[in-house]
């Protein structure tokens, strides 16, 4: 019986690093989250996770390069990629509607990707945080009303909120 595979990942449970390894992985991986990218080099360097996953590559905001850059300047290699079609969704409490957020959370990539969005709603404030489900579970967690999230459907639905407005990217 083949052992489970401890991955670090950017992000928590639900974020798009979380739908890779489980992407890439033949059995659900044991996930170490972690908050930067920095911090899965470290898990997997110090033992706490057997490999990581990290985007290095964004079709839509191109190369990553502080992470190339981690790759070249840790003792870690590329094992191997996986393609992941990422679509980015608004999300918030269930009821709400797209026009009574007036707050948006997320990863400072996810808004990077999607620059139309806010151009059509250009009064909503938004709010830089560590990871795109890490925002989603913030809301669901406090309860917080006419706040968004941008992340993924399984963000949605691993913290029980909405997808207001769905492929936003």
């Amino acid at each position: 019986m083949p052992m489970q595979k401890k991955v670090a990942i950017q992000g928590l449970r639900g974020s798009f690093h979380h739908e890779a390894a489980a992407l890439y992985f033949d059995e659900a991986p044991q996930l170490v989250e972690c908050e930067t990218f920095q911090d899965v080099i470290a898990e997997t360097l110090g033992g706490s996770a057997d490999v990581g996953i990290m985007a290095i590559e964004n079709s839509l905001a191109g190369s990553i390069i502080p992470n190339y850059n981690l790759v070249r300047t840790h003792e870690v290699e590329i094992a191997g990629e996986v393609g992941l079609r990422v679509r980015m969704n608004v999300i918030a409490q269930p009821g709400t509607r797209i026009d009574d957020i007036t707050e948006i959370h997320s990863h400072q990539m996810a808004f990077r990707q999607c620059g139309g969005f806010f151009a059509d709603y250009p009064d909503m404030k938004i709010v830089e945080a560590f990871d795109t489900a890490g925002s989603v579970k913030k809301i669901a967690d406090e309860g917080l009303a006419n706040i968004g999230a941008i992340a993924s459907q399984q963000a949605a639905s691993e913290y029980g909120m909405e997808i207001v407005q769905a492929g936003i990217e």
